[in-house]
């Protein structure tokens, strides 16, 4: 089982309408759907996903099928909007009347050169984003997100029934940014391309008819001091990727010499060229080439990205973790806040089930925080199913970050157990920027526990330690005991 775009939109939708109801309320309905989603708790993913669609009958609204439609209607529109270009675009290129020959130096420019340029210019965008781990933004993408903040703000009805309430629609963009920006950029540049396809095939499209239901004449000429042989170089250097195709597609030295044009004389360099009219294929091929082709490779690579993305996402937010916990304590009877080992279940195979993903952390131990190691890391592995990989003790010095961010693996968690009446500060800043850098999405989880009678137990403002986090927005980061 994996998410489709719709699907992932109510589920974001969901969590963004979660993040402001209280932990007891979320409790109570994950305790109600789990029996009815029993035979899918296997593995996080699938559990999420019989969730979403187990909700949906009842709770809502659920915007996913409207932006998708909304998505595809713009898309559909920017077709339109490319292919009136390109046939508008063509046209004006190949103004004829016969009084002097269509020159092919402005269309070998616009469908050539400006096209290298534009995919050149795409690609190294690409190539700095991707050392960032980013997909490529731009002006575009940018205008494209306001397009789409704005529909949004003025549907308000899609996240919440009370159309005044704009707190989860606000919620809702920001996680769509923070959690899943590449898959919106690269749906932002198949649009793109989308326009630029279009574009491209009604250009050739129309150049093609154009040549079939006219008689054109085509020559060359420009105010620089342009040399034939210095002009067949070039276009070679164009056609080398279709040249072998055909000898018709490569322009040769005496067709350049004879469609020489002198506006000034009024007629052609080297008399009248009676086989100028054998351009027509390779400004064919240079618009096939160097402006249908790359935008169709660039569409297909973004489109399998977005297939390959939905395909594999499971969610490892701290806001699906915590889903994910309520839903196994819910499966293995832990209904309460005790830090106590979990009540006995009749159907031991039920407990096994929230079992099966172990997890791994580092432990930071902050400051002058004073607990039982080994009462901490059964607390993690009994109430959490953390394995304690390794622990050290931060004071919040500049060389620690890097000793922290060292000691990190692919998938490790990062769990700070602090004093329950120091909140966050800027030295746990530091520390999470230091840890971005290289783990985006590792979980970063604050324990703020003291000793009690029975043990360990969670303590301090919960109110005050979950607004301190919210001011980081990052939703990879939470309190330990909402995960």
């Amino acid at each position: 089982m994996s998410f489709d775009l719709v699907t992932l939109i109510d589920y974001e939708a969901q969590l963004s309408r979660d993040s402001a109801a209280a932990v007891d309320t979320l409790r109570k309905r994950e305790g109600q759907i789990h029996s009815r989603i029993l035979a899918k708790l296997t593995d996080k993913r699938t559990a999420l996903l019989a969730w979403i669609r187990e909700l949906k009958p009842g709770e809502g609204p659920w915007p996913g099928v409207v932006l998708v439609r909304g998505y595809d209607s713009f898309v559909f529109i920017l077709f339109l909007a490319g292919f009136f270009c390109g046939v508008g675009s063509i046209q004006v290129f190949l103004r004829y009347d016969g009084s002097e020959p269509v020159n092919v130096i402005p269309i070998i420019a616009f469908y050539g050169f400006l096209q290298i340029l534009l995919v050149l210019w795409y690609l190294l965008k690409s190539g700095v984003a991707r050392m960032f781990r980013a997909m490529p933004g731009g002006a575009l993408i940018a205008l494209l997100r306001d397009f789409g903040a704005r529909f949004i703000a003025r549907r308000p009805h899609l996240f919440s029934v009370q159309n005044f309430d704009n707190r989860v629609r606000d919620v809702f963009l920001q996680r769509l940014k923070d959690v899943h920006s590449s898959l919106l950029i690269s749906k932002a540049w198949q649009a793109f391309q989308v326009f630029g396809l279009a574009f491209h095939l009604a250009s050739l499209g129309t150049f093609l008819l154009m040549i079939a239901f006219n008689d054109y004449t085509f020559a060359w000429r420009t105010t620089l001091q342009l040399e034939a042989g210095l002009f067949h170089q070039i276009v070679s250097a164009l056609s080398l990727p279709f040249a072998w195709l055909s000898d018709f597609l490569h322009p040769t030295l005496s067709l350049i010499e004879s469609s020489q044009f002198d506006r000034f004389q009024k007629g052609f360099v080297r008399g009248e060229a009676l086989a100028t009219k054998d351009w027509w294929p390779f400004l064919a091929a240079v618009i096939a080439v160097y402006g249908l082709l790359p935008r169709f490779l660039i569409w297909a690579w973004l489109k399998s990205y977005s297939y390959r993305y939905l395909r594999a996402y499971s969610p490892s937010d701290f806001q699906s973790e915590g889903l994910w916990q309520r839903l196994s304590e819910a499966q293995s009877g832990w209904t309460n806040e005790s830090l106590e080992a979990p009540r006995a279940v009749p159907d031991q195979t039920l407990a096994e089930i929230s079992r099966t993903e172990e997890k791994s952390c580092v432990l930071i131990v902050w400051r002058e925080t004073d607990l039982p190691g080994e009462a901490v890391k059964d607390l993690l592995q009994s109430r959490f199913n953390f394995t304690v990989r390794s622990s050290m003790n931060a004071q919040g010095l500049a060389k620690e970050s890097a000793l922290i961010v060292e000691s990190l693996k692919a998938f490790d968690s990062l769990v700070f157990v602090t004093d329950p009446f120091e909140l966050p500060g800027e030295a746990i800043d530091k520390i999470r920027i230091a840890v971005r850098a290289k783990f985006p999405k590792a979980l970063l989880l604050f324990a703020p526990l003291e000793k009690s009678e029975t043990g360990l137990k969670f303590s301090g403002d919960k109110t005050a330690w979950t607004h301190a986090l919210k001011i980081y927005r990052d939703p990879y980061l939470g309190l330990l005991e909402n995960a």
